[in-house]
């Protein structure tokens, strides 16, 4: 996965933020938080190396769908920027999900393609996702609502788009401009090269530790550690396959499914092994 995050550091992981974005914690899809907007171009974006194809999966939730007449909520870039070399955008325009293809020069500009009718609730968590890919002859651009494929243009000379650079999510164009607002959740954004849908494909480290205080990283290996103490809290457990042992007397606990491997579980204090 080139990029995933559903703003639970609110705005860090991104490159930046326009207009005034909250990092709310009034609705999220999953964890504590998400990016609320209220107004015309109040967004995050994120610069990514050129991506082609590229994929961008978001999560949508408004209370008030209807108060405006089309809402873009994805743009691509295919330059580091925020504004004025976008590719393609992502829209909603009454029922319907919209692409505008924006790969000037190769393939004019401003190409619209549509969905058909959709259902848009709101205080409804939807699943958006588009892609654009570059080519002289077999290029394309795709939408994806709640994980159905809705838009599919393909043999497109858009070699113009050179690969997506930049993304923004979020009220990043309302047609009928701030007033009236559109009040818009956005939460766990993705970015890959290939089709991503409702779940996580995050790439896991090698090392997966637990700890409170201090840092450490070993590979392949399960860790807790407590700094200062001269052992680990009697509160803190260990639980593999339904067995939970006292962080205390940790000891390797393996499921009676033989087929689970651990390569090596280990506990150390003081920052001893």
């Amino acid at each position: 996965m080139k990029f995933v995050d559903g703003y639970e550091n609110c705005f860090t992981p991104w490159s930046g933020t326009n207009g005034s974005p909250i990092c709310s914690t009034e609705q999220a899809h999953s964890g504590l938080r998400s990016l609320k907007a209220l107004y015309n171009a109040t967004l995050s974006f994120r610069y990514l190396a050129s991506q082609n194809p590229i994929h961008v999966r978001l999560w949508l939730r408004s209370p008030n769908w209807g108060t405006v007449s089309a809402c873009e909520f994805l743009r691509i870039n295919n330059q580091q920027d925020v504004w004025g070399t976008e590719i393609y955008s992502l829209w909603k325009e009454g029922n319907q999900l919209k692409i505008l293809n924006r790969c000037n020069p190769a393939c004019g500009f401003g190409d619209a393609y549509y969905s058909g009718g959709l259902s848009w609730p709101n205080d409804t968590w939807l699943l958006a996702e588009g892609r654009i890919y570059s080519h002289t002859s077999q290029g394309d651009v795709k939408a994806w609502f709640n994980e159905a494929q809705v838009i599919n243009v393909t043999g497109l000379n858009n070699s113009g788009a050179v690969g997506g650079q930049c993304f923004l999510v979020g009220n990043v164009y309302i047609q009928n401009g701030a007033t009236p607002s559109l009040t818009l959740y956005v939460d766990d954004v993705a970015a890959d090269k290939e089709y991503i849908g409702g779940g996580y494909r995050e790439n896991l480290p090698s090392s997966i530790y637990i700890q409170k205080g201090g840092s450490r990283q070993l590979s392949s290996s399960i860790m807790i550690r407590k700094s200062g103490a001269s052992n680990l809290s009697s509160s803190m457990k260990v639980a593999i396959g339904g067995l939970v042992e006292d962080s205390a007397s940790l000891r390797s606990v393996m499921h009676p499914m033989r087929r689970m491997k651990y390569s090596r579980i280990k506990t150390w204090n003081e920052g001893n092994e």
